[in-house]
C-alpha cells in the first residue's frame, strides 16, 4: 500500500514494505536512509516489525511462491535521481 499527499509547500509518501525473513532489515533501512539523504528528504520510520519466519513446507509458502511465479513479482528497489539501488 502506498499513499502520496502533496501541496505547494510539502509532500509525503507513506508505504508498507515487506521483506523476507532471510533479508537483513536493518541493511534495507540504512539504504533507505542513504536514498533519503541523497534526495534531501526526511525519512521517518513510523513502525518496523520484524518479518515472521514460516517453514518452507507450509501451504501458505507454497501458495505465495505460486503467486510470485504467476505475477512475476520484482525485488524491491530504491530509486534516486542518479541511479537505482537494490534494497535486498
Amino acid at each position: 500500500m502506498c499513499v502520496a499527499q502533496f501541496d505547494l509547500e510539502q509532500g509525503s509518501i507513506k508505504f508498507d514494505m515487506r521483506y523476507p525473513a532471510t533479508v537483513d532489515g536493518e541493511a534495507i533501512l540504512e539504504k533507505l536512509q542513504l536514498i533519503a539523504q541523497t534526495m534531501k528528504v526526511e525519512l521517518l520510520i513510523n513502525q518496523h516489525k520484524l518479518p515472521l519466519y514460516v517453514e518452507q513446507d507450509k501451504d501458505f509458502i507454497r501458495k505465495m511462491q505460486q503467486l510470485d511465479q504467476e505475477f512475476d513479482v520484482c525485488l524491491p528497489i530504491g530509486i534516486t535521481k542518479q541511479k537505482i539501488i537494490n534494497l535486498v
